[in-house]
Protein backbone atom coordinates (compact mmCIF):
# COMPACT_ATOMS: atom_id res chain seq x y z
CA UNK A 1 0.00 0.00 0.00
CA UNK A 2 1.31 3.45 -0.91
CA UNK A 3 2.25 5.59 2.07
CA UNK A 4 0.67 9.00 2.53
CA UNK A 5 1.42 12.19 4.40
CA UNK A 6 -1.58 13.72 6.15
CA UNK A 7 -2.22 17.42 5.72
CA UNK A 8 -2.75 19.84 8.57
CA UNK A 9 -6.44 19.82 7.70
CA UNK A 10 -6.56 16.04 8.20
CA UNK A 11 -4.93 16.30 11.63
CA UNK A 12 -7.19 19.21 12.63
CA UNK A 13 -10.27 17.22 11.60
CA UNK A 14 -9.04 14.20 13.58
CA UNK A 15 -8.69 16.39 16.68
CA UNK A 16 -12.14 17.92 16.07
CA UNK A 17 -13.65 14.44 15.70
CA UNK A 18 -12.08 13.38 18.99
CA UNK A 19 -13.51 16.48 20.68
CA UNK A 20 -16.99 15.83 19.25
CA UNK A 21 -17.03 12.20 20.33
CA UNK A 22 -15.22 12.88 23.62
CA UNK A 23 -17.79 15.50 24.66
CA UNK A 24 -20.67 13.16 23.80
CA UNK A 25 -20.24 11.37 27.15
CA UNK A 26 -21.12 14.62 28.92
CA UNK A 27 -24.23 15.17 26.79
CA UNK A 28 -25.32 11.55 27.27
CA UNK A 29 -25.05 11.91 31.04
CA UNK A 30 -27.35 14.95 30.91
CA UNK A 31 -29.79 13.42 28.41
CA UNK A 32 -30.35 10.06 30.13
CA UNK A 33 -31.63 11.80 33.28
CA UNK A 34 -35.08 11.93 31.64
CA UNK A 35 -34.65 10.09 28.30
CA UNK A 36 -34.09 6.30 28.42
CA UNK A 37 -31.06 4.91 26.52
CA UNK A 38 -33.01 3.27 23.68
CA UNK A 39 -34.98 6.43 22.91
CA UNK A 40 -31.88 8.61 23.29
CA UNK A 41 -29.96 6.46 20.82
CA UNK A 42 -32.84 6.40 18.34
CA UNK A 43 -33.46 10.14 18.76
CA UNK A 44 -29.88 11.25 18.17
CA UNK A 45 -29.50 8.93 15.18
CA UNK A 46 -32.83 9.95 13.59
CA UNK A 47 -32.04 13.66 14.08
CA UNK A 48 -28.59 13.22 12.55
CA UNK A 49 -30.04 11.29 9.59
CA UNK A 50 -32.55 14.10 8.91
CA UNK A 51 -29.80 16.73 9.07
CA UNK A 52 -27.52 14.90 6.64
CA UNK A 53 -30.40 14.12 4.27
CA UNK A 54 -31.22 17.86 4.25
CA UNK A 55 -27.56 18.67 3.50
CA UNK A 56 -27.58 16.09 0.70
CA UNK A 57 -30.63 17.78 -0.81
CA UNK A 58 -29.36 21.35 -0.41
CA UNK A 59 -25.95 20.54 -1.90
CA UNK A 60 -27.42 18.33 -4.63
CA UNK A 61 -25.29 15.39 -3.52
CA UNK A 62 -26.32 12.13 -5.13
CA UNK A 63 -27.11 9.24 -2.82
CA UNK A 64 -25.88 5.81 -3.96
CA UNK A 65 -28.16 4.11 -6.47
CA UNK A 66 -26.57 0.67 -6.32
CA UNK A 67 -28.40 -1.91 -4.15
CA UNK A 68 -25.00 -3.42 -3.34
CA UNK A 69 -23.80 -0.10 -1.84
CA UNK A 70 -26.96 0.16 0.25
CA UNK A 71 -26.29 -3.34 1.53
CA UNK A 72 -22.78 -2.22 2.49
CA UNK A 73 -24.29 0.79 4.27
CA UNK A 74 -26.56 -1.55 6.22
CA UNK A 75 -23.56 -3.62 7.35
CA UNK A 76 -21.72 -0.42 8.31
CA UNK A 77 -24.68 0.81 10.37
CA UNK A 78 -24.75 -2.48 12.29
CA UNK A 79 -21.03 -2.74 13.08
CA UNK A 80 -20.45 0.99 13.62
CA UNK A 81 -23.62 1.92 15.50
CA UNK A 82 -26.27 -0.61 16.47
CA UNK A 83 -24.17 -3.58 17.63
CA UNK A 84 -21.38 -1.71 19.52
CA UNK A 85 -23.96 0.56 21.20
CA UNK A 86 -25.80 -2.54 22.40
CA UNK A 87 -22.61 -4.28 23.59
CA UNK A 88 -21.37 -1.20 25.45
CA UNK A 89 -24.75 -0.49 27.06
CA UNK A 90 -24.93 -4.05 28.39
CA UNK A 91 -21.25 -4.38 29.30
CA UNK A 92 -21.10 -1.14 31.31
CA UNK A 93 -23.85 -2.41 33.59
CA UNK A 94 -21.42 -5.02 34.95
CA UNK A 95 -17.95 -3.47 34.49
CA UNK A 96 -16.44 -0.28 35.93
CA UNK A 97 -16.27 2.71 33.60
CA UNK A 98 -12.46 2.69 33.79
CA UNK A 99 -12.08 -0.87 32.59
CA UNK A 100 -14.84 -0.32 30.01
CA UNK A 101 -12.89 2.61 28.56
CA UNK A 102 -9.72 0.54 28.31
CA UNK A 103 -11.46 -2.45 26.71
CA UNK A 104 -13.32 -0.39 24.09
CA UNK A 105 -10.12 1.51 23.27
CA UNK A 106 -8.81 -1.71 21.73
CA UNK A 107 -10.50 -0.50 18.51
CA UNK A 108 -7.30 0.94 16.96
CA UNK A 109 -5.45 -2.31 17.76
CA UNK A 110 -8.14 -4.32 15.99
CA UNK A 111 -8.18 -1.84 13.10
CA UNK A 112 -4.44 -2.28 12.60
CA UNK A 113 -4.58 -6.07 12.92
CA UNK A 114 -7.34 -6.34 10.32
CA UNK A 115 -5.59 -3.87 8.01
CA UNK A 116 -2.31 -5.79 8.32
CA UNK A 117 -4.03 -9.11 7.65
CA UNK A 118 -5.65 -7.70 4.50
CA UNK A 119 -2.53 -5.90 3.26
CA UNK A 120 -3.68 -2.36 4.06
CA UNK A 121 -1.29 -1.42 6.92
CA UNK A 122 0.78 1.44 5.51
CA UNK A 123 3.75 1.61 7.90
CA UNK A 124 3.84 -1.81 9.52
CA UNK A 125 6.05 -1.89 12.61
CA UNK A 126 6.02 1.92 13.02
CA UNK A 127 2.22 1.93 13.21
CA UNK A 128 2.20 -1.01 15.61
CA UNK A 129 4.61 0.81 17.95
CA UNK A 130 2.50 3.97 17.81
CA UNK A 131 -0.66 1.99 18.58
CA UNK A 132 0.93 0.35 21.62
CA UNK A 133 2.24 3.74 22.77
CA UNK A 134 -1.24 5.30 22.54
CA UNK A 135 -2.88 2.35 24.30
CA UNK A 136 -0.30 2.58 27.11
CA UNK A 137 -1.22 6.26 27.46
CA UNK A 138 -4.90 5.36 27.85
CA UNK A 139 -4.05 2.81 30.56
CA UNK A 140 -1.91 5.38 32.40
CA UNK A 141 -4.68 7.98 32.34
CA UNK A 142 -7.44 5.62 33.48
CA UNK A 143 -5.24 3.74 35.93
CA UNK A 144 -3.66 0.31 35.66
CA UNK A 145 -5.62 -0.79 38.74
CA UNK A 146 -8.66 -1.11 36.47
CA UNK A 147 -6.96 -4.06 34.78
CA UNK A 148 -7.15 -6.03 38.04
CA UNK A 149 -10.83 -6.59 37.30
CA UNK A 150 -10.03 -8.67 34.21
CA UNK A 151 -11.50 -12.17 34.24
CA UNK A 152 -13.70 -13.49 37.01
CA UNK A 153 -17.51 -13.58 37.05
CA UNK A 154 -17.86 -10.55 34.74
CA UNK A 155 -15.83 -12.07 31.91
CA UNK A 156 -18.78 -12.13 29.52
CA UNK A 157 -19.40 -8.40 30.02
CA UNK A 158 -15.70 -7.71 29.47
CA UNK A 159 -15.76 -9.73 26.27
CA UNK A 160 -18.80 -7.73 25.14
CA UNK A 161 -16.80 -4.51 25.54
CA UNK A 162 -13.85 -5.98 23.66
CA UNK A 163 -16.40 -7.03 21.04
CA UNK A 164 -17.47 -3.40 20.73
CA UNK A 165 -13.82 -2.46 20.14
CA UNK A 166 -13.64 -5.16 17.46
CA UNK A 167 -16.79 -3.75 15.83
CA UNK A 168 -15.28 -0.26 15.65
CA UNK A 169 -11.98 -1.61 14.32
CA UNK A 170 -13.87 -3.63 11.72
CA UNK A 171 -16.07 -0.71 10.68
CA UNK A 172 -13.07 1.54 9.97
CA UNK A 173 -11.69 -1.18 7.68
CA UNK A 174 -15.07 -1.83 6.09
CA UNK A 175 -15.37 1.89 5.34
CA UNK A 176 -12.83 1.49 2.53
CA UNK A 177 -15.65 0.38 0.21
CA UNK A 178 -17.10 3.92 0.35
CA UNK A 179 -14.00 5.87 -0.74
CA UNK A 180 -15.51 6.83 -4.11
CA UNK A 181 -18.69 8.18 -2.49
CA UNK A 182 -19.26 11.56 -0.81
CA UNK A 183 -18.63 11.28 2.97
CA UNK A 184 -21.89 13.14 3.59
CA UNK A 185 -23.82 10.66 1.42
CA UNK A 186 -22.18 7.73 3.25
CA UNK A 187 -23.00 9.27 6.63
CA UNK A 188 -26.60 9.91 5.59
CA UNK A 189 -27.05 6.37 4.29
CA UNK A 190 -25.48 4.78 7.36
CA UNK A 191 -27.57 6.85 9.74
CA UNK A 192 -30.73 6.20 7.73
CA UNK A 193 -30.24 2.45 8.14
CA UNK A 194 -29.41 2.92 11.83
CA UNK A 195 -32.67 4.86 12.24
CA UNK A 196 -34.61 1.97 10.72
CA UNK A 197 -32.92 -0.39 13.21
CA UNK A 198 -33.20 1.70 16.39
CA UNK A 199 -36.53 3.55 16.20
CA UNK A 200 -38.72 0.40 16.34
CA UNK A 201 -36.77 -0.74 19.40
CA UNK A 202 -37.37 2.62 21.08
CA UNK A 203 -41.10 2.46 20.28
CA UNK A 204 -41.41 -1.04 21.68
CA UNK A 205 -39.29 -0.61 24.81
CA UNK A 206 -39.81 3.00 25.94
CA UNK A 207 -43.13 4.11 24.43
CA UNK A 208 -41.51 7.56 23.92
CA UNK A 209 -44.87 9.36 23.58
CA UNK A 210 -45.33 8.77 27.33
CA UNK A 211 -41.99 10.34 28.30
CA UNK A 212 -41.61 13.81 29.81
CA UNK A 213 -38.01 14.85 29.01
CA UNK A 214 -36.59 17.97 30.59
CA UNK A 215 -35.40 20.95 28.58
CA UNK A 216 -31.81 20.11 29.53
CA UNK A 217 -32.16 16.55 28.28
CA UNK A 218 -33.71 17.69 25.01
CA UNK A 219 -30.93 20.22 24.55
CA UNK A 220 -28.34 17.52 25.13
CA UNK A 221 -30.09 15.25 22.61
CA UNK A 222 -29.97 18.04 20.01
CA UNK A 223 -26.23 18.52 20.60
CA UNK A 224 -25.69 14.77 20.33
CA UNK A 225 -27.63 14.57 17.08
CA UNK A 226 -26.19 17.65 15.36
CA UNK A 227 -22.56 17.73 16.53
CA UNK A 228 -21.59 14.34 17.98
CA UNK A 229 -23.42 12.36 15.28
CA UNK A 230 -24.23 14.26 12.04
CA UNK A 231 -21.09 16.40 11.89
CA UNK A 232 -18.89 13.73 13.46
CA UNK A 233 -19.87 11.02 10.98
CA UNK A 234 -19.30 13.32 8.01
CA UNK A 235 -15.78 13.98 9.31
CA UNK A 236 -15.21 10.30 10.12
CA UNK A 237 -15.97 9.05 6.60
CA UNK A 238 -13.88 11.85 5.07
CA UNK A 239 -10.89 10.88 7.21
CA UNK A 240 -11.18 7.23 6.20
CA UNK A 241 -10.32 8.39 2.69
CA UNK A 242 -7.40 10.61 3.74
CA UNK A 243 -5.85 9.36 6.98
CA UNK A 244 -6.80 5.77 6.22
CA UNK A 245 -8.22 3.02 8.38
CA UNK A 246 -5.65 2.87 11.18
CA UNK A 247 -4.99 6.61 11.36
CA UNK A 248 -8.69 7.41 11.70
CA UNK A 249 -9.22 4.73 14.34
CA UNK A 250 -6.75 6.50 16.66
CA UNK A 251 -9.51 8.99 17.40
CA UNK A 252 -10.33 6.54 20.22
CA UNK A 253 -7.07 7.42 21.97
CA UNK A 254 -7.54 11.17 21.47
CA UNK A 255 -11.09 10.92 22.78
CA UNK A 256 -9.77 9.68 26.13
CA UNK A 257 -7.30 12.56 26.17
CA UNK A 258 -10.05 15.10 25.55
CA UNK A 259 -12.08 13.53 28.36
CA UNK A 260 -9.22 14.37 30.71
CA UNK A 261 -8.77 17.89 29.35
CA UNK A 262 -12.50 18.68 29.58
CA UNK A 263 -12.55 17.37 33.15
CA UNK A 264 -9.68 19.71 34.07
CA UNK A 265 -11.27 22.73 32.36
CA UNK A 266 -14.89 22.31 33.49
CA UNK A 267 -14.97 19.89 36.43
CA UNK A 268 -12.07 21.19 38.49
CA UNK A 269 -10.02 18.00 38.13
CA UNK A 270 -6.25 18.17 38.58
CA UNK A 271 -3.51 17.22 36.11
CA UNK A 272 -1.20 14.69 37.77
CA UNK A 273 2.22 13.61 36.51
CA UNK A 274 0.82 10.19 35.60
CA UNK A 275 -2.04 11.73 33.63
CA UNK A 276 0.31 14.15 31.89
CA UNK A 277 2.56 11.23 30.93
CA UNK A 278 -0.46 9.38 29.55
CA UNK A 279 -1.47 12.40 27.47
CA UNK A 280 2.07 12.68 26.11
CA UNK A 281 2.08 9.01 25.12
CA UNK A 282 -1.28 9.40 23.35
CA UNK A 283 -0.10 12.45 21.40
CA UNK A 284 3.18 10.81 20.40
CA UNK A 285 1.46 7.52 19.56
CA UNK A 286 -1.20 9.11 17.35
CA UNK A 287 1.41 11.36 15.72
CA UNK A 288 3.67 8.39 15.02
CA UNK A 289 0.85 6.45 13.39
CA UNK A 290 -0.03 9.40 11.16
CA UNK A 291 3.53 10.32 10.19
CA UNK A 292 3.66 13.46 12.37
CA UNK A 293 6.09 12.28 15.04
CA UNK A 294 8.63 15.05 14.51
CA UNK A 295 6.00 17.75 14.81
CA UNK A 296 4.46 16.18 17.92
CA UNK A 297 7.84 15.71 19.61
CA UNK A 298 8.40 19.44 19.20
CA UNK A 299 5.46 20.06 21.52
CA UNK A 300 7.42 18.49 24.38
CA UNK A 301 10.82 20.15 23.68
CA UNK A 302 11.80 23.32 25.47
CA UNK A 303 12.23 26.16 22.95
CA UNK A 304 15.77 27.36 22.26
CA UNK A 305 16.69 31.03 22.88
CA UNK A 306 16.53 31.63 19.13
CA UNK A 307 13.03 30.15 19.00
CA UNK A 308 11.85 32.46 21.78
CA UNK A 309 12.94 35.63 20.02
Amino acid sequence: MTSFRPTRTDIALLVLLALLWGSSFTWIKVAVETIPPASLTAGRIALAALILLAVVRLRAIRLPSSPAIWLHLLVQSVINLALPFLLISWGEQHVSSGLASILTTTAPLFAFSIAAATGHAARGAAQALGLLCGFAGVVLIIGADALKELGGPQLSAQLALVGAGFCYGSSSNYGRVFRSISPIAVGAGTLLWATVLTVPLSLAVDRPWTLQPSAQSLGALVLLGTLSTALAFSIYFRLLGTLGTVGTSTVGYLRVGFGVILGILFLGEHLTLTTASGLALIVLGVAGINGQLGRAAGLFRRPTPAARS
